[in-house]
């Protein structure tokens, strides 16, 4: 199978480089690479690098949009999202190849995604067995640049353009694809032995901007699923969300750290800001 791995860049070429040679380097090498950039200045000279890089230069920003746009050279049955600061180790293409040809209905795939600095995993759920992806875990088993996703699936469904980086609501657009792909019937699985390598934050060095962007994406990613698909799950999720955002605050009221309890309030704040302007802006109804 050829797999078409899908980068949006900004003003971040040479860890676009990287990237870009990451995957060059692997043992697997029925790809393609499709760069989406929304750089102040072009890079179209990186084609001359490999064949098999399509490059795209866009003035609009946002990260849905640039994604969106780049599924239309895509030409593999495959689609890794790829971020510009991830490098992946020399096998991830063959596994993932391997995955997808084992089973038939397989529509989605996500890796463990590893901080190069510490070895550590970035989200609770990424631990050392494979596992179903499904409507329960699905924030601790999908991070976007360990997602690999059959191309047929973007036949009817794009990336919500509302949703993700440059957004108000500034994360949640690959939840948003992957909880489509359950929906549709196909298998998701999270396979550890899938390994990318992409820096991390600790809550602590997390900026106020960024905390607040990406929790509305949350609560905005839960309010679309609850209401506009039924999705109950997502409820449980959202409200289990804001009460261990109220546990921390409260603690570090104990503790006395006021970074921490400014996280934590802000956290709490976006998420509800999230889910509300949500269903304001799209027109759901508003029942919780």
């Amino acid at each position: 199978m050829k797999i078409s791995m899908l980068m949006a860049t900004l003003n971040r070429k040479d860890l676009m480089l990287k990237a870009i040679d990451s995957i060059l380097k692997q043992s697997y090498q029925d790809f393609e690479i499709i760069v989406i950039d929304q750089s102040d200045i072009e890079n179209a000279e990186i084609v001359q690098i490999d064949k098999r890089i399509k490059y795209i230069h866009l003035t609009q920003k946002g990260l849905s949009h640039a994604r969106n746009i780049g599924l239309r050279y895509v030409e593999g049955e495959i689609v890794g999202l790829m971020d510009d600061d991830a490098f992946y180790t020399e096998d991830v293409l063959k596994k993932i190849n391997t995955l997808f040809e084992q089973d038939s209905n397989l529509g989605l795939v996500s890796g463990a995604v590893v901080d190069h600095t510490t070895n550590r995993i970035s989200l609770r759920g990424m631990n050392s067995k494979r596992k179903a992806i499904t409507r329960k875990n699905i924030f601790k088993c999908c991070i976007s640049p360990s997602m690999f996703i059959k191309k047929e699936i973007f036949d009817s469904e794009i990336f919500d353009e509302q949703l993700g980086l440059g957004n108000f609501w500034g994360s949640a657009e690959e939840t948003d694809i992957a909880l489509k792909i359950l929906y549709a019937g196909y298998n998701a699985i999270f396979c550890p032995e899938v390994i990318v390598y992409h820096p991390s934050c600790n809550k602590s060095d997390l900026p106020f901007a960024k905390l607040e962007s990406y929790s509305r994406g949350f609560g905005a990613v839960c309010a679309k699923h609850k209401h506009k698909f039924g999705n109950k799950t997502m409820g449980y999720l959202y409200f289990r969300a804001l009460f261990r955002a109220l546990g921390g605050y409260v603690l570090n009221i104990l503790k006395m750290s006021s970074h921490m309890r400014s996280y934590y309030k802000i956290s709490i704040r976006a998420k509800r800001e999230g889910y509300k302007t949500y269903l304001e802006k799209t027109g759901e109804e508003f029942d919780s």
